[in-house]
């Protein structure tokens, strides 16, 4: 007797067999593997065959997937030149990196740095800046919403044990370091502008959510280095000692690090201070 093609033998096999599917850059008809198991699983009607029943969710996949990416990255939309060239780029990008997550706030994730290890885009920081600095955004934005801070816990703190103590960072600010003024290029495309190709320009980017509204600054380099050592656990005596060790000015943030403990507190960064 003749057998037709058999279905997947349990869930996992199924799942295996959706996920696969899905995630193919090709058509489902043009797979072999994909449009024999289709038959099994799909019962086709007088309009469609199984195998082009299970393309339509194929195509879905890409289209979603891209269009949000689309969405999330404008400026590298742009500097790519365009919205084929963008197709292209996100699907070698989902391939390399599928979704993990339900939510899409996270899948582009991991595109500043695909694109910095990418072969048609390694070459162009351009592209892997304004990745970086589009998703410190949204990460801002889909963070846990800020804290109310109680200035009262520094009561009575001396200077000694405030540089030992540890400076909580509120959960929606992001830092991101790139060669390129990004900031003003996201603001110009958001805007509804074309701008031009900037000159390279090293920027120290802090992203920060109050309520609903996005705000960023560009930091002094040595200010970026110890907000960055803080946002790691460290506390604020050894955080000034990283940002050392990397380079900073040691006078600089001898003679700045008052002055910038008024910003964060002002700028509403702070969440607690551990002492």
């Amino acid at each position: 007797s003749v057998h037709g093609p058999e279905a997947p033998a349990s869930l996992r096999d199924m799942q295996t067999f959706v996920v696969t599917a899905l995630q193919s850059t090709s058509p489902v008809a043009a797979r072999t593997d994909l449009a024999a198991t289709a038959q099994a699983v799909a019962t086709g009607n007088a309009r469609m065959t199984p195998a082009e029943q299970v393309e339509v969710y194929r195509e879905q996949f890409w289209l979603r997937h891209i269009a949000s990416l689309a969405e999330d990255f404008p400026t590298v939309k742009l500097f790519i030149g365009g919205a084929a060239p963008f197709a292209a780029l996100s699907e070698r990008y989902l391939a390399a990196h599928p979704p993990q997550a339900f939510r899409l706030e996270e899948l582009g994730a991991r595109m500043s740095e695909f694109l910095r290890a990418d072969a048609e885009t390694a070459g162009d920081s351009l592209l892997a800046d304004c990745a970086a600095v589009e998703y410190g955004f949204i990460a801002a934005l889909s963070a846990a919403d800020p804290r109310p801070f109680d200035p009262t816990s520094l009561a009575g703190a001396s200077e000694d044990a405030l540089m030992r103590a540890k400076l909580v960072m509120q959960a929606p600010l992001r830092l991101v370091a790139t060669e390129h003024p990004v900031h003003e290029l996201r603001d110009a495309v958001r805007a509804g502008e074309t701008p031009p190709r900037p000159p390279a320009s090293k920027t120290h980017l802090a992203i920060f959510r109050s309520g609903i509204e996005l705000r960023y600054f560009a930091l002094e380099p040595a200010a970026f280095a110890v907000v960055e050592a803080l946002l790691a656990g460290l506390p604020l005596d050894e955080a000034c000692d990283r940002a050392i060790a990397g380079g900073a000015d040691e006078a600089e943030i001898a003679g700045k690090l008052s002055q910038w403990f008024q910003w964060w507190t002002q700028w509403g960064w702070l969440e607690r201070v551990v002492l």
